[in-house]
This record gives structure tokens, C-alpha cells and sequence, in this order.
């Protein structure tokens, strides 16, 4: 043992990078345009403060820099910067991995919202309640966006493939006193009919989140929402250029979703699920239109839109976190995976994308 005050080399073979003291200066590392850490990393643990890259001015304020949360618990609020909030969620959630510093302001600090899975948008220091499950019945949400008719044509019901003139083929399998199977119904907007009780049927077998879709047109009446399990969104500027958009800065969007237990609402109830590649790290342009594609992507985020459970197209993997029908741009130096730039149809195609899961800027 060497005496106090002594010289002590360093253990450990010599391209283990050393530890600076507490206190001292540590220099960034990579290129300048690099953050010096995962933006999902809280300041303090980066080294340097030019880790989030702040928020661009034309979000609104509740939306600046926010990060989207983890979503669980029943009951949730944004607590405003500083305040002390007590953790969330199972311990390995709240306090962080172990291998971080024991940095107690640091680790358990309110990362976004946690709570409803459908909270809505609000400032920070707001309190947000969640909206829950709706409670509406299957034949009350058919019967506010179908209207019964009384002339029937002759033609196919889509979803039991019967003819409209007879009853319905979910005569016996859907009990329902107030819907006889031989009522046909018309959808307010698209126009297409349906048995009413094949349309109760349909609803009963989804989501049940108080919206319907057309089968034919897959237009949607109400606010669809998906089975996204719980996680966190994050987004920031950085100084980078993309390809075809050299004029623009980059948004950079991150996706957190840990691995977990299937909820009644997946594919199989109880069983774990697997979450690869996290965080997923995406692109867009800092432009008007890639604006309006990310506050649209926020609004997925929070219907539960952007990912699924389900089984893997590159890998085959069953019961894991897949991309849910919304395409992303994954890469931001290349195109070589067709999942980067330059795309000059990118952004429109994902525009029509967000139509057809329902989410559209409201006037």
C-alpha cells in the first residue's frame, strides 16, 4: 500500500480513457456540430451544456423541448423546471440505470409526461388530466356516426359480405337488444353503408377508443388512437444540413420505448414484448413543412400512433416494437437504406400518412 500523499499510477490498460477530478474542464468530443451526449441524457451526466440544442421558435411554448413521457400511471401532471416531483413508474424506470453516477438531482428528474396515455399538450408547470377510455357503447358510437336508412340497396355489406336486404351475418354472434340485425346504417361523411350490428361488430373487435373507420374508404369518424405501448419523445434543432436541404437546419426527433408486458389491447395479453433499437434516433428538415410534419408527429405520438406491437418485416421477430403504417427517415448523411436523404417525396408521403391514420392540423 502506498504511503499517503504518494504518486499512484493509473490501473488498467492504457486506452482506458483517464477520469478527470471532480471540477475539471473536460473538452467535447467529435465534430462541432455533434452534441457532446445522447440527448437523452440529462445535462449535468454530458459534460458539456451544449447537449439539447434548445427549441425553435415557432413551436408553441407548451411544445418547446418538451419531451413527450412515459406513459402509466392513471394520474399525471408537468411539474414546472426545479420543482421536486416524486418518481414514477417501477424503480429501473425512475432512478435510471445503475451504472449512471449517483447524481440524486439528476436521476429520477420528471422526464415529460407519465400518466394517460392520450394526455393532452400543455405548458409546462400545467397540470394535464388524463382523458381515460371512453366510456360510450359500441352501438352508441354506431349510432353517432351512422344514420339508419330506411330505402336499403341491393348490394354487398362489406364487412359480412351478405346482401344489405338481408340480416346481418353477426345475427347470432353479436348480441345486441337495441340493433336488429336487419337495420342498415349510412356513414355521415363517406356515405357507405353497412349492417348497423356488422358495424357494432367491427367496433367491438378494435380498439374501442370511440372512433370508427370506414372499411371501404377508411375514412375515420372521431380521434383514432392506437396501442402504442409507453414511452418517451424527444426533439431538438441541431446544425446540421440534410441532403437536399442544405439551406435548413435538422430536427432531430427521439424515440425511448423500453421493453415490457403486453396490456389486453396487444396481440397477446400477458406475454412479454421485446423494444429494438432504442432510442430511434429521426430526421426532418427544419423548414415549414417539415414543422408541420413533426407537430403532426406529436400529435401520433400522443394518440398512440407511431408504433405498435407485432412482428418484425427485417427480422421476423414476433412481439416486439414495430413502426405502425408512419414512415420515418432513420438516416441523416445518406439514402443508402431508402430510409434517408435526399427524398424530395418524403414529406408529402408522410403527409398522407398522418391523413390516413386521422391526424390533420385542425384550423
Amino acid at each position: 500500500m502506498a504511503p499517503l500523499g504518494a504518486s499512484v499510477a493509473p490501473l488498467g490498460p492504457p486506452w482506458l480513457p483517464s477520469v478527470a477530478p471532480l471540477g475539471a474542464s473536460v473538452a467535447p468530443l467529435g465534430p462541432p456540430w455533434l452534441p457532446s451526449g445522447p440527448p437523452w441524457l440529462p445535462s449535468g451526466l454530458r459534460g458539456s451544456p451544449r447537449g439539447l440544442r434548445g427549441s425553435p421558435s415557432w413551436l408553441p411554448s407548451g411544445l418547446r423541448g418538451s419531451p413527450r413521457g412515459l406513459r402509466g400511471s392513471p394520474r399525471a401532471s408537468v411539474a414546472p423546471l426545479g420543482a421536486s416531483v416524486a418518481p414514477l413508474g417501477p424503480p429501473w424506470l425512475r432512478s435510471g440505470p445503475p451504472w449512471l453516477p449517483s447524481v440524486a438531482p439528476l436521476r429520477g428528474s420528471p422526464r415529460g409526461l407519465r400518466g394517460s396515455p392520450r394526455a393532452s399538450v400543455a405548458p409546462l408547470g400545467a397540470s394535464v388530466a388524463p382523458s381515460g377510455p371512453p366510456c360510450r357503447k359500441p352501438e352508441e358510437v354506431v349510432r353517432r356516426y351512422a344514420e339508419r336508412i330506411k330505402v336499403v340497396p341491393d348490394e354487398d355489406c362489406t364487412i359480412c359480405m351478405e346482401r344489405l336486404l338481408s340480416s346481418s351475418g353477426y345475427e347470432g354472434v353479436v348480441h345486441q337488444k337495441a340493433l336488429k340485425p336487419e337495420l342498415v346504417g349510412r356513414l355521415g361523411r363517406c356515405g357507405h353503408m353497412f349492417h348497423l350490428l356488422c358495424l357494432v361488430a367491427m367496433y367491438t373487435n378494435g380498439n374501442q377508443d370511440g372512433s370508427l373507420q370506414c372499411p371501404s374508404c377508411k375514412a375515420i369518424y372521431g380521434e383514432k388512437t392506437g396501442t402504442q405501448p409507453p414511452g418517451m419523445m424527444e426533439y431538438h434543432l441541431i446544425p446540421h444540413r440534410l441532403p437536399g436541404y442544405h439551406d435548413n437546419k435538422t430536427i432531430r426527433i427521439v424515440y425511448h420505448i423500453p421493453s415490457g408486458i403486453q396490456t389486453p389491447e396487444h396481440p397477446n395479453p400477458g406475454k412479454k414484448f421485446s423494444a429494438r433499437g432504442f432510442p430511434r434516433h429521426c430526421y426532418l428538415p427544419d423548414n415549414e413543412k417539415g414543422r408541420k410534419v413533426l407537430k403532426l408527429l406529436i400529435a401520433a405520438w400522443d394518440r398512440r400512433l407511431i408504433f405498435t406491437i407485432g412482428t418484425s418485416s427485417t427480422t421476423g421477430e414476433g412481439d416486439t416494437v414495430v413502426w405502425n403504417e408512419i414512415h420515418h427517415k432513420t438516416e441523416s448523411g445518406s439514402n443508402q437504406t431508402g430510409h434517408g436523404y435526399p427524398d424530395p417525396n418524403y414529406l408529402d408521403n408522410v403527409l398522407r400518412e398522418l391523413t390516413a391514420q386521422g391526424v390533420v392540423l385542425t384550423p
